[in-house]
């Protein structure tokens, strides 16, 4: 229903019909949403899906709950809301009819639906705030089975485990642009949430982190920390993330990436993404990454004027072992070229070449050799200077071939 006015003098059985819709969406409605409710609706078991966009007037919690008590899916946006809201009101989960299917609005507008662990015949059992001027988290208390909660937009500026403490079966939690700072996000803020799968915490103002804040998320597929204001992230705040895929910190304050931070161990890890964040050195522990397939660490401090300090912090054996597949016969040539090499996006401006120093030792050749041969670097935009420093490179490639 989008724009919808409706008729007041309409015969009184005329909207009997929608006391039997299983999803309804209101998008900037003519009149008051609450009023358009009361008029049409009685009480409803069958509403599962319920949509607010852009709402007039004022969400009042009691009037959807009367109308609605065995909703599985609440979505506000663009709405004010009254007093604390509550939800789920029921702990009943439900499936979809014979004749239907999942809506829309899971399939086109939100692919990471795809890859929850919900069975395709049951409603998704969801709570998404966004824009609604939720300024603590007090007024928000979820309880019992949730799939996916998102809570955008608003003014929130504490993250604490009380939030989400009362939950259980989290798979998806969306904390987009609000106002979370340094002090307030807790230690146990996803303490048991051991089925999450994807965590977006982007565009808040988050400074630091607990040490700890993620150790319960050992299922943990995707993580983005992205256009926050972390200046270091501390050690060991990702290594138990086994089954993470995806990580992103982007446009953040961060300058150095230690060894202790990456989770090397992982077998998942394919894709990390440090762009736009002052990084001076070269973070090595990226090469050590089993799974890797891609990292972008475009527009950062990195220069690699210093190729033969950066060459010294690698660790061979960690650098081998991340390119030694488990099924690798046992005597494998660490030195053959691969055809799936490792995308290492260095699109910067301070990279004026990639200078390999006279005077090199054989340990270092080799660990570079290792690196030529299975990551493929991409240099776009950066300001390359030929001169006759490139003559150590022309020698240690003509010697390895």
């Amino acid at each position: 229903m989008n724009g919808v006015q409706l008729v007041t003098d309409a015969h009184a059985n005329c909207c009997e019909g929608f006391n039997k819709l299983t999803s309804l969406s209101m998008i900037a409605m003519v009149e008051d949403d609450m009023n358009i409710i009361k008029k049409i609706f009685k009480s409803s078991d069958s509403l599962k899906e319920f949509f607010i966009f852009g709402c007039k007037g004022i969400v009042k919690q009691s009037i959807i709950r009367k109308r609605f008590p065995k909703l599985q899916l609440l979505h506000l946006s663009h709405c004010s809301v009254d007093g604390t809201l509550t939800f789920p009101w029921t702990s009943s989960i439900a499936y979809l009819p014979e004749n239907l299917s999942v809506s829309e609005y899971f399939i086109e507008a939100d692919p990471i639906h795809q890859r929850l662990n919900i069975p395709k015949t049951m409603f998704l059992r969801v709570l998404a705030l966004v824009n609604n001027g939720i300024e603590i988290p007090e007024q928000i208390q979820v309880s019992g089975n949730l799939h996916f909660i998102e809570i955008s937009d608003n003014l929130i500026h504490k993250l604490s485990y009380q939030m989400f403490i009362k939950t259980h079966g989290l798979q998806r939690l969306v904390l987009k642009r609000n106002h979370i700072l340094v002090i307030e996000v807790e230690e146990l803020s996803f303490a048991g949430q051991t089925g999450l799968l994807y965590l977006d915490m982007s565009y808040n103002e988050i400074r630091t982190l607990p040490p700890h804040i993620f150790d319960d998320l050992q299922d943990l597929i995707d993580l983005d920390l992205s256009h926050n204001k972390l200046h270091r992230l501390p050690n060991e705040i990702f290594i138990r993330l086994k089954c993470l895929e995806r990580l992103k910190i982007d446009n953040n304050s961060v300058i150095t990436l230690n060894n202790n931070i990456l989770p090397i161990q992982s077998v998942k890890l394919k894709f990390v993404s440090f762009n736009n964040n002052p990084l001076k050195d070269f973070p090595v522990s990226i090469l050590y990454i089993r799974s890797l397939e891609k990292a972008e660490i475009r527009s950062t401090n990195i220069s690699f004027s210093n190729l033969d300090t950066i060459l010294r912090r690698v660790d061979r054996l960690l650098l081998i072992r991340s390119i030694i597949r488990s099924s690798s016969p046992l005597f494998t040539d660490i030195y053959e070229t691969t055809y799936t090499r490792r995308n290492l996006d260095l699109t910067s401006r301070n990279i004026s070449g990639i200078i390999i120093p006279g005077g090199l030792d054989l340990n270092s050749k080799e660990i570079l050799l290792i690196v030529f041969k299975h990551f493929k670097f991409v240099l776009h935009g950066n300001k390359f200077i030929c001169n006759s420093d490139i003559i150590p490179s022309n020698h240690l490639m003509k010697d390895s071939n």
